[in-house]
């Protein structure tokens, strides 16, 4: 009975976000197929992601307070804060600029560092990593003319 709900959920849910009509009810085998395309699909974003998720270390400026953030396995992006807050938030615009610098100067992007103790993680915004993946397919398979 409960899987015959959690079925029913599932169809509905699917209904609603891809406006498939004729699904209201699936057999138990399409019911698991849909979970694992849909985690698939979860685990591929997952990757996707860590691929453009970055360490930093927030370093005490006992000059000017507030913190130096730079970013390991980006020596060239380096930016501050004066809280952990601010330091993070423009973490996030430093790394898509040094990104962007990285695609402009037709430069290698790196692969992210496991963080280390006390350091933090910073995502790339979405629209800067399909650009990023452009253009690593592009230098991977450069088009001929």
């Amino acid at each position: 009975m409960v899987f015959k709900i959690a079925n029913k959920l599932f169809a509905v849910n699917l209904d609603i976000r891809t406006k498939i009509s004729d699904t209201l009810i699936m057999t138990g085998n399409e019911f698991i197929k849909k979970i694992k395309k849909l985690l698939k699909m979860n685990l591929t974003t997952a990757k996707t992601t860590a691929k453009f998720t970055f360490p930093v270390q927030l370093t005490p400026d006992d000059n000017d307070g507030g913190y130096t953030v730079t970013f390991p396995d980006l020596p060239e992006a380096i930016t501050q804060g004066d809280c952990i807050t601010q330091c993070l938030t423009e973490a996030v615009d430093c790394l898509e600029e040094a990104i962007a610098a990285r695609i402009d100067d037709n430069l290698p992007i790196p692969q992210p560092s496991l963080p280390k103790l006390g350091e933090y993680l910073v995502e790339l915004p979405p629209t800067m990593v399909f650009k990023a993946l452009l253009y690593l397919g592009l230098t991977e398979n450069p088009l001929k003319s």
